[in-house]
């Protein structure tokens, strides 16, 4: 219904347009309406652009601690999509870790977590596969302990539980089994532990270079737009 609207707009503009073509007037004045619509089109971005950063800067702090955050929940999106029965731990190159897991999830790991840390701290290994099995092996017999009732499993479980950018596993069996035994004892959370360079997590939340993207997204449909419309002027 639109592009039919557009396409009638465009050729009555273009029927005035040859009565009135002698007249340079009206062709000086259609030339000046795409300029306009380019300049209404650059104007908006702009608002748009100091509007992401303003928003942006005034709502988040520019620590590291801040942009960990922001990856880690941007990952889980990625990583799980819309499961609630999962858990992901980010470990950065400095060794700061971000835990973030689902409201299903949650009916556990809130009164858990912090035990977690406290074995990830009290087990430190060279090979973080060791000390990360530890730290999962160590938690669930405090669960088991205090018999806490498991949660429903929405997926089965995945192998895929890692992604180690850093090379600080050695012994990557023991923390897939752990994942494993962890993901059983629970009744189904899925434990997924990212390690990352330091790097990545500033440059996957730099304000500036993701609102310029955007904006530069605007700018091509825009453009595209303008050159249709032109096209369209011409050969209807």
């Amino acid at each position: 219904m639109f592009l039919y609207s557009l396409l009638f707009y465009i050729k009555n503009v273009k029927c005035i347009y040859y009565i009135y073509y002698s007249n340079r007037s009206y062709s000086r004045s259609s030339k000046s309406a795409f300029t306009t619509l380019l300049a209404i089109i650059i104007v908006f971005a702009l608002i748009f652009l100091f509007a992401r950063i303003s928003n942006k800067s005034g709502s988040s702090s520019s620590s590291f601690d801040s942009k960990i955050t922001e990856y880690a929940n941007d990952q889980y999106d990625i990583i799980f999509e819309d499961r609630q029965d999962a858990l992901l731990i980010v470990i950065s190159e400095s060794d700061t870790v971000q835990a973030v897991y689902g409201n299903n999830a949650a009916k556990i790991l809130d009164d858990y977590i912090e035990t977690m840390w406290e074995k990830y701290d009290d087990n430190y290994n060279d090979d973080l596969g060791i000390q990360l099995s530890c730290m999962f092996n160590q938690t669930l017999d405090e669960i088991k302990k205090d018999e806490t009732k498991p949660i429903k499993p929405e997926q089965s479980f995945k192998k895929t539980c890692y992604r180690d950018d850093l090379n600080w596993v050695d012994t990557k069996q023991n923390l897939v089994s752990a994942c494993l035994e962890f993901y059983e004892c629970t009744g189904g959370i899925q434990p997924y532990v990212l390690l990352v360079k330091d790097q990545t997590i500033k440059n996957e939340t730099n304000v500036f270079a993701k609102t310029i993207s955007s904006v530069l997204k605007i700018f091509i449909v825009a453009f595209a737009i303008i050159v249709v419309t032109i096209i369209l002027f011409i050969l209807i």
